[in-house]
């Protein structure tokens, strides 16, 4: 986590001036960091309370009797406790000025949007509790260009975007496993 604190309190400022291969490295080097920790570990721990809070909510009334399972109550390995400059740098990472200068950035860089998608998955999966502030700040800093430019640059032109069986989106189609399969 401190190396994420130091690339978010250095790093943003050099955003618009860094050539293409280096903002992917860097984008991917975040992504990779984030995914080696576990779910939420940027986010406050939910409490047992609070994970029960929310699947009694969302629970049907006609039912008896619930078995409730809590986020919280899998067994995580403790994480070291960050010091305030380390949380407070961290903080950068899920802001809307740190999201929008990441989006101008790549802007001019095509190929550098997948490592942003990377990066923001794994933004989301490592902070879910700031994901809604994330993904609002990418519609709204965009006017949602950027969602219809992954729509439109990678959903559409792959199978997911046009009428295709399920044999062509998992890729059985090809004639050596129709052959195979008879």
């Amino acid at each position: 986590m401190h190396l994420l604190a130091n690339i978010a309190a250095f790093a943003p400022p050099r955003y618009a001036t860094l050539p293409s291969d280096s903002l992917i490295n860097l984008l991917s080097l975040l992504a990779a960091v984030m995914r080696s920790l576990p779910i939420g570990a940027l986010g406050p721990n939910l409490s047992t309370a609070a994970g029960k809070q929310v699947a009694e909510s969302e629970s049907d009334s006609d039912s008896e009797e619930l078995t409730h399972i809590s986020a919280s109550s899998v067994y995580r390995l403790p994480l070291p406790r960050l010091d305030e400059r380390t949380s407070k740098r961290l903080q950068t990472l899920p802001s809307p000025t740190h999201i929008s200068s990441l989006i101008h950035a790549t802007q001019n860089h095509t190929i550098s949007r997948i490592a942003l998608c990377d990066f923001l998955f794994a933004l989301c999966s490592a902070w879910p509790l700031r994901s809604d502030s994330v993904l609002s700040t990418i519609v709204v800093s965009t006017g949602g260009g950027f969602v219809r430019e992954l729509y439109r640059g990678y959903v559409r032109s792959s199978p997911l975007g046009k009428d295709a069986s399920l044999a062509t989106l998992l890729g059985m189609s090809s004639p050596f496993y129709l052959i195979s399969t008879h």
